[in-house]
């Protein structure tokens, strides 16, 4: 494993305290045709480690088209950021690939990250994933209703850049389905994607699948 790795094998503690400001402008929380919502924030770490972590976020939703049905195809675009602020231990590093926070679909979840040097071989190489000291995300996504509300199709493309390495990019498509629940409608999506700009150290997916929680 490489040193980053090593380094911090066995117990770590930390205590983190953030503080935010962000502000939800959309039509409605749980499925926005329009609007826009963001969210910024800082958040000092101590312990074994003292490090900060700053991140932001900005999401815009447009309604693109209502049908007969009052169906809406919708556009969304988002722009994220992040950066560590010292010398944040690995596993507090920024990783992107999959879907969440950080996603790139078209690459594995924390397939998009700096590698460290292997130790304790020959001929060592940059390996497994480290974890990177920034990041920065841009995805845009059509989604378009098939059958009412509740399944629709995507197209999307997904794009970052992090430390190490050129920028990244995948385009997909995929099918959502809304599930409802008390508080709110639930998604439920199957994803196809193929990056068209990555690195030869890059871990890719083609497919994903999640539930419980929006890209957006």
């Amino acid at each position: 494993a490489p040193n980053e790795i090593r380094k911090v094998k066995g117990d770590n503690a930390l205590l983190g305290v953030r503080v935010g400001l962000g502000r939800d402008m959309t039509d409605d929380k749980y499925n926005p045709s329009e609007g826009y919502t963001f969210d910024t924030g800082y958040e000092q770490v101590g312990g074994d480690h003292n490090f900060g972590l700053l991140n932001g976020v900005y999401v815009r939703y447009v309604t693109l088209h209502r049908d007969l049905l009052d169906r809406k195809t919708i556009l969304a675009t988002r722009v994220r950021g992040a950066t560590t602020v010292g010398n944040a231990p690995t596993f507090e590093k920024l990783y992107g690939g999959g879907t969440g926070r950080y996603g790139i679909r078209g690459f594995e979840y924390r397939g998009v990250s700096t590698r460290g040097l292997q130790t304790n071989v020959a001929n060592p190489k940059r390996k497994d994933p480290v974890g990177s000291d920034w990041i920065f995300l841009a995805n845009t996504e059509v989604t378009v209703p098939i059958v009412g509300e509740s399944l629709s199709w995507l197209f999307f493309v997904d794009s970052g850049l992090i430390d190490s390495g050129g920028y990244r990019a995948a385009v997909g498509t995929g099918i959502q389905v809304l599930i409802p629940q008390v508080f709110g409608p639930v998604p439920m999506r199957f994803e196809l994607a193929a990056p068209f700009m990555k690195e030869d150290e890059d871990d890719t997916q083609v497919f994903s699948f999640s539930v419980g929680g929006l890209l957006f």
